[in-house]
């Protein structure tokens, strides 16, 4: 089996992306997967996605990742420990296999008329159903589900459905900006979720330990205090999280070893912004 590991960016690179790249390249080389860091490569960008966002769904596009039988594409904020070494690979899976964000489809709808909340999610929804035929999944309380894009699994099989079956980049952008909706309905992740329910694709949620999202609340739900914020933070880490998904608010840019290392190893508590 020939597997790679895929990380992006476009642009000058922050502290915390290094510490990213440096991260997996490393849990690449333990895992004995291949490492791939792409810098401003501006091909999806010419296939109709907006700029910076869309260039992890390369793998549409260059017949390079052909060449592996599965890649994992990970962003540059996604971290794991120094000497972990389970193999993401392991994984069971035919086309795709991508986390849920567990917690958001309630606060959206605590958000309902909010820019990005269940309101717009329901019209987003209602229109893939007419358009492109997509039904989306549900919770048990009949919320739209909601998966991340932060560590995405496909397989060659899956590169070459998603080629034949995903709606192509540039119509669901301009379809859907002229229904009306706002940027963010109109970006790689909903684009990915949206396609992952196309006819011809096959997916698997990935257990969420390996998506441990890390994030300011901006609601009063009390999970944590952030020490110095005054915020509450999610920090969904256990026993069996795997990987961790630091989406602090501008942690690329003032993330360290050492503060990363506190985030991987230790209670948030003594955590340092």
């Amino acid at each position: 089996m020939k597997n790679l590991i895929y990380q992006v960016w476009e642009g000058n690179i922050p502290p915390g992306t290094v510490l990213g790249r440096d991260n997996m390249k490393g849990y690449a080389e333990r895992i004995g997967a291949e490492y791939w860091f792409d810098h401003d490569p501006k091909l999806a960008v010419r296939h109709g996605g907006m700029p910076i966002y869309y260039e992890w769904l390369n793998f549409l596009f260059d017949d390079r990742f052909l060449e592996y039988d599965k890649v994992a594409i990970l962003d540059l904020d996604v971290y794991c420990k120094e000497d972990f070494s389970e193999n993401i690979f392991d994984t069971e899976f035919e086309h795709f296999a991508v986390s849920e964000e567990p917690t958001t489809p309630k606060k959206r709808a605590k958000n309902a008329k909010g820019r990005i909340g269940k309101n717009n999610d329901e019209r987003w929804a209602k229109d893939l159903k007419e358009i492109w035929n997509i039904t989306l999944p549900r919770t048990k309380d009949n919320l739209l589900k909601v998966y991340n894009a932060g560590v995405v699994l496909v397989t060659r099989e899956g590169i070459l459905a998603a080629r034949k079956n995903f709606i192509p980049i540039k119509e669901y952008i301009g379809k859907l900006s002229r229904k009306g909706h706002g940027r963010f309905y109109c970006l790689d992740q909903n684009y990915m979720h949206a396609n992952l329910f196309a006819d011809g694709i096959k997916f698997t949620e990935l257990s969420t330990d390996w998506n441990n999202q890390i994030y300011f609340h901006g609601d009063k739900s009390a999970i944590a205090p952030a020490p110095g914020h005054g915020r509450m933070i999610n920090d969904p880490r256990n026993e069996d999280t795997k990987f961790i998904h630091v989406q602090l608010s501008s942690a690329d840019h003032w993330l360290t070893k050492r503060k990363l290392d506190l985030m991987l190893n230790s209670p948030n508590s003594m955590w340092e912004y």
